[in-house]
């Protein structure tokens, strides 16, 4: 998620991505969250999403500031989204990317279950830089999953 945020980011940059964030929810092309602490929720402390890339497949990014790192707060939010977007869609994979050196961001992935497919170079702010490579897939989340959890999506009906 962070790969592609300019440094350093201007309120109006800030208002386009919002907005793009609300038109992907709105389209269901993408579920992007802002993450709160439950005693200032008007506060964000870090972003979570995930955006459809192709039909079955879908990219996991995110963020959290600094103060609020090695909680264990990234690595609950990710596998809650990861289960719910497995459960809620027809995802056959998730991916996610990495910097090669941020062990923490890796390990955030690990513990939702992905699995490292490689190093390559990829865009970071800008740059050429070795991202590790992940991906998640549906057979993958089923067996690493709670026993009441199935391969098949569910289809949920919004209308009333």
């Amino acid at each position: 998620m962070t790969a592609s945020v300019p440094h350093p980011y201007s309120p109006e940059q800030a208002e386009k991505f919002i907005f793009a964030c609300r038109a992907g929810n709105a389209a269901g092309t993408q579920v992007a969250l802002a993450l709160t602490r439950k005693s200032r929720p008007a506060e964000a402390i870090g972003m979570i999403g995930i955006h459809r890339t192709r039909p079955g497949q879908a990219f996991l990014g995110y963020w959290l500031a600094a103060p609020f790192q090695g909680q264990g707060l990234m690595s609950e939010a990710s596998s809650e989204l990861v289960d719910m977007a497995f459960t809620a869609g027809d995802l056959a994979e998730i991916t996610a990317d990495a910097l090669e050196d941020n062990i923490a961001s890796r390990r955030v992935l690990e513990k939702a279950g992905f699995q490292l497919t490689g190093v390559s170079p990829g865009e970071h702010r800008g740059e050429r830089k070795p991202l590790a490579r992940y991906r998640l897939d549906r057979t993958m989340w089923v067996s690493r999953a709670a026993p009441q959890r199935s391969a098949a999506p569910v289809h949920m009906d919004t209308a009333a």
